[in-house]
């Protein structure tokens, strides 16, 4: 087990479904839900965690990403 001072605090938020997306290695799709109650613009589509909180509460719908790497929209 590798040494890290913060190596604790790591482990014991990602045993918490609600936080394992953000510790996640692969990358998940951000399925819009049709029947949303608010649409969002991600204008910073680099801080990936803003609009996952959004999109987890199942009430948001992402109508526009301000991203500049094609590669990652």
């Amino acid at each position: 087990m590798p040494f890290h001072p913060f190596f604790p605090i790591y482990h014991f938020i990602t045993n918490f479904p609600l936080f394992s997306p953000l510790f996640s290695t692969t990358f998940p799709p951000f399925p819009n839900n049709p029947k949303a109650k608010y649409k969002i613009i991600d204008l910073f589509a680099g801080i990936e965690e803003t609009r996952l909180g959004f999109h987890l509460t199942g009430q948001c719908q992402t109508v526009f990403s301000s991203e500049i790497d094609k590669f990652a929209k």
